[in-house]
């Protein structure tokens, strides 16, 4: 699936918090404790949260890594709806910095495109204090905002944007 070997990416595996701005409040910052494991069955990389006892559907998806790409991406399929993450292979700081294109909630019943910021970073271990919503009194928001900002800024990901006459 991913053409790659479980030896080429051992280095993948382990607990990582992915974090991303909120849809709908501003100067939040979701964070989700994630696992990265090789699947037998699929012969590749899967990711996916780690989180026990939600009564929410946990997150999950396929890990592709393409021969000579220093991106990889992340695609989840959950009853047709796709989501897709594209990020920077890990650094040597265990941190991997991108996109993700996904439907949010706009209102209602309806859902509208969104694209933004991600960062999935690696840990020996993952507290509470980590994960969840994240905001500007947490002791992590200063961590995962200085690095979702970084996503645009070090040209991680680069937003294309018509110019108004």
């Amino acid at each position: 699936m991913g053409r790659y070997t479980r030896e080429e990416t051992q280095n993948y595996v382990g607990d990582y918090v992915f974090a991303r701005p909120s849809f709908h409040e501003d100067g939040l910052i979701h964070a989700f404790h994630m696992e990265v494991v090789w699947d037998r069955e699929a012969a590749a990389l899967l990711v996916r949260e780690a989180a026990r006892g939600k009564q929410t559907p946990l997150q999950f998806g396929k890990i592709y890594i393409p021969r000579a790409s220093m991106h990889i991406f992340v695609l989840s399929n959950e009853h047709g709806w796709l989501k897709k993450v594209i990020l920077s292979q890990l650094d040597v700081y265990k941190r991997m910095k991108g996109i993700m294109l996904t439907m949010g909630h706009a209102f209602g019943n309806l859902y509208t495109p969104v694209a933004m910021p991600v960062v999935m970073n690696r840990y020996d271990k993952i507290e509470s204090h980590m994960v969840g919503k994240i905001d500007r009194s947490s002791r992590m928001y200063e961590e995962y905002n200085r690095d979702l900002l970084a996503v645009e800024e070090d040209q991680f990901a680069k937003w294309i944007r018509l110019k108004p006459r």
